[in-house]
């Protein structure tokens, strides 16, 4: 049953005694790795941790942490998850909404205490005896305690032992044991509560000390003697609030509709319970009795009456989707004719229960239950989530089960399960052998069949290329219908036919909400048209990086006909980029594979040969083998393989001119459009009636993405000719392999020469070497690893120019000259400026000729651009980059990347940024940024490796800190905390004494984080 107090204790109880010597002990969980708290019901264990977390509030020593466990925790998944989403409130957003959607590893939730390092937390867990010994939360919870990080602590209360094994953590003295006899209260106490309930000491005697006991004879004011203490308490209450207390104990707590359902009637429990001692109130209005209360005699239900109620509570638990407590509870009340049921309704809705929670639930029957439908059924679902390939056996069985038990709810749900496995198994006798029982049950207005037949004219729209009926026929899908993985298919097929709409903003949106499916397979389904949406997006560069390892994928996942697709898809996308020797390797691929699937050509593998025939020079070759598979082409925008079609638009437009009327008539939207516009201009080109200056372009990634690298060379020729600087931007984007073509075409007198021997001289070539420059520190430039020593590297004034590029990418002369010459007049300056930029130039670039454009350097007109990237890397990008990628990991609950990229960014920082440069204003505010930046990833670095117990490390990074800013206080408690976790006490007071001067000298208090850090190391002295 769900439980009361789950994120947050219940506030100490007004006049309850405060126990200094419990708190006192409690205070020791922020010294020990784990504290048990472990006692029987009544002991005021709950109170007591209420207590101590509401006195750390006012004196911090650290977070306290609360999670109050229940009976489901067992299970292993709502612990872990709550506990993510305990330790990440109000500290981690991205990590509170993954833990709504996921099971998080014991690693994942470790993490979310490390990132709260240097604060220490403590995750105290209430009711852990829920967790039965090798369950899998006692097994999730041991990993935990093993994952923890240095400054991440845990209570574990509970009224028998915990179930996870802590006796190392004894052995280390990182255990603190508090037991049943430490939580009695003394006779001090005793007598304190008592003064503080206005009752004689004496009628308390027979409480043993017990505090529930101790509370009930205080609250009746007599002496506790056999029943007659729960008479006093219970007569006055009358039989109908006797009895709302009966069930809602028995119920082990509910709220008003579940008190309702199992009454069989409303109840107001917040009126009803008022004035009732030892009932606890939740969120939500849930009230949970106090164990004692279940063992009164005089609330005992009669075995009729308490069967009766508990079924009518687990039939609203499953009205409110509740599967798991219901099972629980007709499990506890011996209800096994309505588990039957409950299993029927858990496995016909679209919210099917966890595969796990199936597996628990069948493992746990009854012989008398298993071979009804329900637990079939239930088995059936498992099956096709666990197994799909062994599924349609026992599916099959639960569908003559239902129709022989007249359950046409059931056996309908069983069909679309059975459907989805056929889809996923691409079993099309399957699907025929179940398609007419779904049209029948169509027919008599089952809606669930209506959702199924839907998708399933969908799917033969699909197969006639009609894009309209597809989308329609979905587009009747009624809402809620379908569950999860049979809503996956339906939003992935939609998806297909937008992208291949030219809708491919509409696409990605409907791609990132599918539902994530077990199946590998069709996740890389899924993921293939993600990458061929992208590719139509313009994203090439991403996209052709990508194809090795979805192949790979592809191939380990072993399914003939996909891996067909993906190396076809490969060799296509290879052969439009350019990249012949991919292309070849991906096409042998693609075409073994279609002989080992036993299936003819297709148009894509057709279109793939051609391309790989343009990309190496061949297109006569390539128009040839279009045109042999176009003969019998009704229509390309109006087949079943259409969007394959779509994809080599601009290759058909222009090498088959027989192709060319029907995609002039065609309908077309967004980068299709684009595809036949851009296709067009070239063919125009051609045929000397081009006339690019007026052409409207989109960016260079999407020319890449929908025109072949061959014909974009070409329209880039035409634009040169044209006067027009986008034919340069388009060859840059092009690359190696556009200039090796563009170059072909200078030296073969084609038609373009001209412009190509125009282009080439006013687009600089990529240059062959990678060269990194440092300039957090002194100046340090390496060339393919190797650290250049030219005697240009020590021209000051060159040092000067590439200090100001860096920190100004894109500026104007005169801005560097007012920065650099200052003093001189403008043609002295620019004179100066133009002899440097050259001495600049060739220390970066030694290859280049004299007269070939620069590559790093440009300049237009006024304009100078510093061009970085991958082959002019900056330390101070990647640095800004680590510190970006850390502020990333940090938000998505990744410490451990957080510290590695912090960490990577100390590491970079060799000193003063541009050391060696003349003091400037220009310069002082890099220095300022970088030193700044340094300091704070320096000291963050170090409160995470405080989490880790590195402590070397974290004074190591500390001390760095600090001596780059005297006045960081974070840095000099990175180095208190350390010190103190060491023992050392005296290292301890010397760096607070620091860091309490450095701040006198600026005037200011100390921050709550030392003035915590002040009190340990006073509290470690008085100690000591």
């Amino acid at each position: 049953m769900p439980r009361s107090f789950r994120f947050e204790p219940p506030a100490p109880r007004p006049g309850s005694l405060t126990r200094p010597r419990l708190l006192r002990a409690l205070l020791g969980r922020w010294d020990h790795r784990v504290t048990t708290v472990v006692g029987g019901p009544g002991l005021g264990k709950t109170t007591l941790l209420a207590q101590a977390l509401a006195e750390n509030q006012l004196a911090p020593r650290g977070d306290d942490v609360w999670l109050g466990l229940g009976p489901g925790d067992a299970e292993g998944h709502a612990l872990a998850r709550d506990a993510l989403a305990a330790l990440a409130a109000g500290t981690d957003a991205a990590a509170l909404a993954d833990a709504e959607d996921r099971e998080p590893d014991a690693a994942s939730v470790a993490d979310a205490a490390w990132r709260r390092s240097p604060t220490a937390v403590c995750l105290v867990l209430d009711d852990v005896h829920v967790l039965a010994p090798d369950s899998r939360g006692a097994l999730w919870l041991a990993d935990l305690i093993d994952a923890l990080p240095a400054n991440a602590h845990v209570v574990l209360a509970g009224r028998w032992a915990p179930a996870v094994p802590l006796a190392r953590l004894a052995a280390q003295g990182s255990l603190l044991r508090l037991t049943e006899d430490d939580l009695r209260f003394s006779e001090d106490e005793l007598a304190g509560f008592a003064a503080r309930r206005g009752v004689e000491a004496a009628q308390l005697d027979e409480s043993g000390g017990w505090p529930a006991m101790a509370e009930l004879a205080a609250s009746v004011g007599r002496d506790l003697a056999g029943e007659y203490l729960w008479e006093e308490i219970l007569e006055p209450l009358g039989p109908e609030r006797r009895r709302v207390l009966a069930i809602v104990s028995d119920l082990g707590g509910a709220d008003d509709a579940l008190a309702g359902a199992a009454m069989g009637g409303p109840v107001a429990l917040g009126r009803m319970l008022d004035g009732v001692p030892l009932v606890a109130q939740g969120t939500g209005g849930w009230r949970v009795p106090h164990p004692l209360w279940a063992t009164a005699k005089a609330l005992a239900l009669p075995d009729d009456q308490r069967r009766a109620m508990r079924a009518r509570a687990v039939e609203h638990l499953v009205s409110q989707h509740r599967y798991d407590d219901a099972i629980t509870l007709a499990a506890e009340a011996e209800l096994t004719d309505l588990v039957p049921a409950v299993l029927r309704a858990a496995s016909i809705g679209p919210d099917r229960p966890p595969t796990r929670w199936l597996e628990r639930w069948l493992a746990d029957l009854p012989p008398e239950v298993l071979g009804t439908p329900g637990a079939a059924l239930a088995a059936g679902v498992r099956a096709a989530a666990v197994s799909p390939t062994e599924a349609a056996g026992p599916l099959r069985e639960v569908i003559d089960l239902c129709r022989t038990a007249g359950d046409v709810e059931g056996e309908l749900s069983a069909i679309a399960v059975l459907g989805r496995v056929a889809w996923w198994r691409s079993d099309l006798a399957l699907l025929g052998e179940i398609f007419p029982r779904v049209l029948e049950l169509e027919a008599e207005g089952e809606p669930l069949a209506g959702a199924i037949a839907a998708v399933g004219r969908a799917v033969l729209a699909d197969l006639g290329g009609d894009d309209e009926a597809v989308l329609a026929h979905l587009d009747g899908v009624r809402p809620g219908l379908l569950d999860d993985q049979w809503q996956a298919v339906t939003d992935w097929l939609r998806a297909s036919v937008l992208a291949g709409m030219g809708d491919a903003d509409g696409a990605i949106a409907m791609l990132d909400g599918i539902h994530r499916s077990p199946d590998p397979a069709f996740l890389l389904t899924v993921e293939g048209t993600r990458m061929t949406t992208r590719w139509s997006q313009g994203h090439v560069d991403d996209v052709v990086a990508a194809l090795p390892s979805i192949v790979d994928r592809i191939r380990a996942a072993g399914v003939v006909h996909n891996l067909q697709v993906a190396t076809t898809q490969a060799a296509f996308g290879s052969a439009w980029v350019g990249d012949v020797e991919s292309a070849g390797r991906y096409l042998a691929e693609a075409r073994q594979a279609q002989r080992d699937a036993g299936e003819d050509t297709s148009p894509r593998l057709t279109l793939a040969e051609a391309a790989c025939l343009l990309a190496g020079g061949d297109e006569p070759g390539a128009a040839a083998v279009i045109e042999a598979a176009a003969r019998t082409l009704t229509d390309p925008n109006r087949e079943p393989e259409r969007r394959a079609w779509r994809n080599g638009l601009a290759l058909t437009y222009v090498l088959v001119p027989a192709l060319r009327p029907r995609w002039d008539a065609a309908d077309l939207h967004g980068h299709l459009a684009v595809a036949r516009r851009l296709a067009a201009a070239v063919v125009a080109e051609r045929e000397g009636r081009g006339r690019p200056g007026e052409l409207d372009l989109p960016d260079p990634g999407m020319v890449r993405a929908v025109l072949p690298l061959r014909l974009a060379v070409e329209l880039a020729l035409g634009l040169e000719a044209a006067g027009r600087p986008e034919g340069g931007e388009l060859l840059e984007a092009l690359g190696t392999r556009g200039r090796d073509a563009v170059r072909a075409m200078a030296a073969g007198g084609a038609p373009h020469t001209r412009s190509a021997r125009s282009l080439l001289a006013a687009v600089p070539a990529p240059p062959p070497s990678v060269t990194d420059v440092g300039v957090l520190g002194p100046l340090q430039i390496c060339r393919d690893g190797e650290a250049v020593t030219d005697g240009d590297i020590r021209r000051e004034r060159v040092r000067e120019l590439l200090a100001f590029l860096v920190g100004h990418r894109t500026t104007t002369r005169a801005a560097i000259t007012a920065a650099l010459w200052p003093d001189l007049d403008e043609r002295a300056a620019a004179n100066n400026l133009r002899v440097t930029t050259n001495y600049l130039k060739r220390l970066l670039e030694p290859w280049r000729a004299p007269n070939d454009p620069s590559y790093f350097v440009r300049g237009d007109g006024a304009t100078v651009t510093l061009v970085t990237g991958d082959r002019l890397r900056i330390d101070a990008d990647l640095f800004d980059g680590h510190l970006a990628r850390a502020a990333r990991a940090e938000a998505d609950g990744t410490p451990s990347l957080a510290l590695e990229h912090s960490l990577a960014a100390v590491d970079l920082y060799r000193g003063q940024a541009h050391d060696g440069v003349a003091d400037a204003e220009w310069v002082d505010v890099d220095r300022d940024h970088f030193r700044s930046r340094f300091v704070a990833a320096a000291t963050r670095g170090g409160e995470l490796l405080l989490g880790l117990d590195d402590l070397d490390r974290a004074e190591q990074v500390a001390r760095r800190a600090v001596a780059a800013d005297p006045w960081a206080e974070d840095a000099h408690g990175v180095l208190v905390a350390a010190a103190l976790a060491r023992g050392d006490r005296s290292a301890a007071r010397r760096a607070l004494d620091r860091s309490l001067g450095a701040l006198a000298d600026l005037g200011v208090d100390p921050s709550p984080r030392t003035q915590s850090l002040r009190r340990r190391v006073r509290g470690a002295g008085a100690s000591a």
